[in-house]
């Protein structure tokens, strides 16, 4: 007589195997078929290997500005912005690789508030005594 039991271990580990194998062909066909298309470049493991650098260009972005000891954000506009009374925006970081030490605006006439100012999100807004042009 036949033991029910290593039969169902027997049947397991041959459907555990054939999962396995299913799944391993399926990534290697997967792989080739996006190798060879303009998808490929899109689709990366690793952040650090794309190639790929798009920049949508947003009313407000975050630029890099380096100095010998410190790296400077710069808020900045990709469009003019005309009579401008009020403008708010939120960042969000992760606080053991990236520190907020000061804020300031370049307007004589801004008063910065913050008004939500935690380790990880900081909700700012600026507002203008007299309507403010903005460049690009």
């Amino acid at each position: 007589m036949e033991d029910i039991i290593q039969k169902y271990k027997k049947w397991k580990k041959i459907k555990n195997i054939s999962i396995v194998i299913t799944s391993l062909v399926l990534a290697i066909w997967l792989n080739l078929f996006f190798s060879n298309t303009d998808s490929w470049r899109y689709i990366k493991s690793s952040v650090l290997n794309s190639q790929i650098w798009t920049m949508k260009k947003t009313d407000l972005y975050l630029e890099n500005v380096r100095n010998s000891w410190n790296i400077y954000i710069n808020l900045k506009s990709s469009k003019d912005m005309q009579k401008v009374k009020s403008m708010s925006f939120s960042l969000v970081y992760n606080n053991k690789n990236v520190g907020i030490k000061d804020k300031r605006v370049n307007y004589d006439d801004a008063e910065l508030l913050n008004l939500v100012d935690n380790d990880w999100y900081n909700t700012v807004i600026i507002n203008f005594k007299n309507p403010t042009n903005i460049t690009s």
